[in-house]
């Protein structure tokens, strides 16, 4: 479906059915009544199969329309979604579905219907929890605005509007709606529809379904026109990287026979260069933060971020006598006693390949080595295990969250 037109239609749906949870007239029902018995898990619970069969087909069709149009709480993560893009210093990334938990939670649904248990499986359902943020959250503001118009309609001697009586849900339901909505706000401010990924129950369902859509999206590469409009708006274009601007394709191997620009190409358009990270089935972090502790209780903390143009590493060291700065450049050593400091520049060797030439020489000097029979090398193959170690160890802390000791 077309942005524009799903973005009008989602519009419309969110305001007609948050109308239907404000409305005190029953006029917004008569016209708007119809979209709160097309929700999925109220048909699926009525029994109401022509609902429920429709949506399913639509859903073979189009794919997740359901979620992203018709669903009042997940065009409510889309726009705190569209906050959280908008807001300069937030990161925003997609959230991948966690099938284990998203399983456990529909099984939850199921278990606590069939027992009988339906103010507990609401807690869940997306349409209940929306229900309960409107009625809660947005329904008191709404009717106070309300009263203001009919206070100063009164002081003109007019009708159209009129007084009436503003109540707030006990603590707990109040307390739930909030939470809730908190919950909401943060998670699809930084990742998305995190809650339609991971809790909801119809997000599961529909997902699973959608996989089997018609006209669910798929990248063709071998139909790529070279139009560039994916490099307009991405800013992470691996077409404008290597193609363009041409970095990075010193990784490239040249076989004979073929150019350098015959290489890109093919790599774009058929290796793993050319994948969109959005779409493929990469989990590489993106950016990561490292707190180490050494035996001797000095202290490290590394921080990696693919999110900047620096393509850099930056070091900074400090003693008890000093401290130590380096950028790839040059390496400034400063005295705490008497603010003495010594530049050691290696501009010079920043725009050599393979690490600033670091590579090679490490290479060069293992050859050297066994050439003349000597042992002491510049690095060793402990300190070389070791370091890689230490990267293996991070990635095991952060995908199962906790503290590694070694």
């Amino acid at each position: 479906m077309n942005s524009k037109i799903r973005k009008i239609l989602a519009g419309i749906f969110f305001v007609g059915i948050t109308l239907l949870f404000l409305d005190f007239t029953g006029t917004i029902h008569a016209w708007f009544g119809w979209m709160a018995k097309i929700q999925f898990l109220p048909a699926v619970l009525a029994l109401n199969l022509g609902v429920v069969i429709a949506l399913i087909l639509l859903t073979l069709l189009m794919g997740r329309i359901y979620c992203s149009v018709i669903c009042p709480l997940g065009v409510l993560q889309d726009i705190f979604g569209w906050i959280g893009k908008k807001h300069r210093k937030n990161r925003y990334s997609y959230s991948k579905p966690m099938n284990v938990l998203r399983y456990v939670m529909l099984g939850f649904l199921v278990v606590t219907l069939v027992g009988g248990l339906g103010s507990v499986a609401a807690l869940i359902a997306p349409y209940s929890a929306f229900g309960r943020i409107a009625s809660n959250l947005f329904a008191p503001i709404y009717l106070w605005g309300n009263n203001l118009l009919a206070s100063w309609a009164e002081s003109v001697n007019s009708y159209a509007f009129y007084s009436v009586d503003v109540w707030l849900k006990g603590g707990v339901t109040l307390m739930v709606a909030i939470v809730t909505l908190a919950a909401l706000f943060v998670l699809a401010y930084k990742n998305g529809r995190t809650y339609c990924n991971t809790i909801c129950p119809v997000g599961t369902v529909l997902g699973f379904l959608s996989r089997f859509s018609y006209l669910k999206p798929v990248i063709d590469t071998s139909k790529c026109n070279g139009c560039g409009l994916c490099m307009n708006v991405c800013p992470f274009s691996a077409i404008d990287l290597y193609r363009i601007r041409r970095d990075w394709i010193a990784n490239f191997d040249v076989p004979s026979g073929m150019t350098i620009d015959d290489v890109i190409e093919k790599e774009l358009r058929e290796g793993m260069y050319g994948r969109c990270v959005y779409q493929c089935d990469n989990d590489v972090v993106d950016h990561q933060i490292v707190s180490m502790e050494m035996e001797s209780e000095v202290t490290i903390s590394f921080s990696m971020d693919v999110f900047t143009l620096k393509d850099n590493r930056e070091t900074h060291i400090s003693l008890t006598e000093g401290e130590i700065d380096g950028d790839e450049t040059c390496l400034r050593v400063r005295h705490f006693r008497g603010a003495e400091e010594t530049v050691y520049d290696f501009s010079d060797l920043v725009h050599q390949p393979f690490h600033a030439g670091s590579d090679l020489a490490i290479v060069a000097d293992f050859i050297d080595a066994i050439r003349t029979g000597r042992q002491d090398l510049t690095t060793s193959i402990e300190c070389s295990i070791e370091s890689h170690r230490i990267c293996f160890e991070a990635e095991r802390s952060r995908k199962e969250q906790r503290t590694i000791l070694f």
